[in-house]
């Protein structure tokens, strides 16, 4: 039994790939070509500094705009209406309902543009089935050591450097990586030294083997 579980959100329970490619196709529509769209997106993601989340459609639309990409007013509209589509894995309110078995509390820790990133989560239907929602800019292994380094917790992400800075922050913690085969290999989840799984499914049978 865990104290806290915490999961993250982009691309661990939110199918974070299919909404970029909506968000892609959505200005691709009015004529901004692959290239500068997914320039632009990446310079969007992190205006501050690096490892610093912040990116939101109105960043990324400016940044297209200041191409010289005129695209119109209606543009910010389609793309806040892909806040309501369903981008939740299959397994992830399943794996939610399991966690709540296995810990005392469940916490969404997220990184990004606070607005942006609560939009995502309480369009989705689902932010009752955490007991807190921590949407933070980055640092998510400070966080963790300076508040639960003393706890048994879990903790479950799809990004390897923060997998790695959280083993090592808290060593104590069970850091489980949900792959994200659009940006790592297996060979570099291996390197991180955590179990790694393709589904939350697959996490949910790797913990109920632990806890027997």
């Amino acid at each position: 039994m865990f104290s806290h579980t915490f999961v993250d959100w982009d691309d661990t329970v939110y199918n974070t790939v299919a909404f970029k490619a909506d968000i892609f196709g959505i200005f691709a529509k009015h004529g901004a070509n692959e290239k500068d769209i997914k320039e632009t997106f990446l310079k969007s993601l992190c205006t501050v500094a690096p490892h610093q989340y912040d990116y939101t459609f109105e960043e990324h639309t400016q940044f297209l705009r200041d191409l010289g990409y005129n695209l119109p007013d209606t543009v910010e509209a389609e793309l806040n209406a892909l806040f309501s589509k369903n981008y939740l894995f299959p397994d992830t309110e399943m794996f939610l309902q399991f966690l709540k078995s296995v810990s005392d509390k469940v916490v969404l820790l997220s990184a990004g543009d606070k607005t942006f990133q609560l939009n995502k989560i309480r369009d989705s239907g689902i932010s009752d089935r955490f007991d807190e929602l921590v949407i933070l800019s980055g640092n998510k292994e400070k966080y963790l050591g300076d508040n639960y380094n003393n706890n048994k917790i879990f903790f479950i992400n799809d990004n390897l450097r923060e997998n790695l800075s959280v083993k090592q922050e808290v060593p104590a913690a069970l850091v489980v990586t949900k792959l994200n085969t659009s940006r790592y290999s297996e060979e570099e989840a291996k390197q991180v030294g955590a179990p790694y799984f393709k589904t939350l499914s697959e996490i949910k049978q790797y913990v109920e083997q632990q806890i027997k």
